[in-house]
């Protein structure tokens, strides 16, 4: 759970910029 969360983030982050 914690290898989704971090990619969630990570493309959360991306879309953010």
């Amino acid at each position: 759970m914690l290898v989704p969360a971090i990619l969630y983030k990570e493309q959360i982050k991306k879309e953010f910029r």
